[in-house]
């Protein structure tokens, strides 16, 4: 856990790839919260550990985390109101023709699955922008911005369109040898804004691209 930013009253952090937020299954330490517990023992007073949102165990990126229960209730409500702008950085297979457009493919959980489905009738509004920043012989570098946190939206999304995430083993079907370049998802979480809890001002915190995604990027330019 890198921490990006602190104050008395959030703390933002870059979570690493592989690195899960919650303990899940037989996956019991190591996590985000179990970091955030030994770092200091106040966020056991917390709800949630002051855990107000998550990246999946694969996408790396930035986490916002609250310090006290009145933060943490002023960042959910500011969720739950769209008004916390995020921006995500992916690799997807195919050459991308979407620029600038924005989808709300509906997203729900499939009848006795545990992966998620998009469907146009019981889902729950997943509304996704993408911009393309590099087009490569077969590939797509490419910026998301998400209006809704739907689980695993921006994969699902992208994997429905027919452009999956580079390395993503739930959604991309087939492995092909891009996916080989990389040992996970090549999704990251590199910016969040939102209004200070406490001065009420506007804020915007990054976390630079991961060093996998850089070679990543690299290997396709070449």
């Amino acid at each position: 856990m890198k921490i990006i930013y602190e104050d008395e009253h959030l703390l933002v952090v870059n979570k690493p790839a592989g690195q899960l937020v919650h303990p899940a299954g037989k996956n019991v330490s190591g996590t985000l919260l179990n970091i955030l517990l030994d770092y200091s023992q106040d966020f056991q007073k917390i709800e949630r550990a002051g855990i107000v949102h998550r990246l999946d165990r694969d996408t790396s990126g930035i986490i916002v985390i609250a310090k006290s229960n009145s933060s943490y209730c002023s960042l959910k409500k500011q969720f739950k109101e769209k008004k916390v702008k995020k921006k995500y950085l992916a690799v997807v297979k195919g050459r991308f023709p979407f620029d600038g457009e924005e989808f709300n493919l509906p997203l729900g959980r499939k009848e006795n699955q545990i992966t998620r489905g998009l469907s146009f009738k019981e889902g729950k509004d997943a509304i996704t922008r993408f911009g393309v920043l590099q087009t490569f012989k077969n590939a797509t570098f490419l910026e998301i911005f998400i209006k809704t946190g739907r689980t695993h939206q921006i994969r699902a999304t992208l994997s429905f369109l027919g452009y999956p995430v580079v390395g993503d083993k739930k959604y991309a079907g087939r492995k092909s040898k891009i996916d080989e370049l990389i040992a996970r998802q090549a999704l990251h979480s590199t910016s969040i804004g939102f209004f200070h809890p406490s001065t009420g001002d506007y804020s915007t915190f990054t976390a630079a691209l991961p060093e996998d995604m850089k070679r990543l990027l690299q290997l396709l330019r070449e």
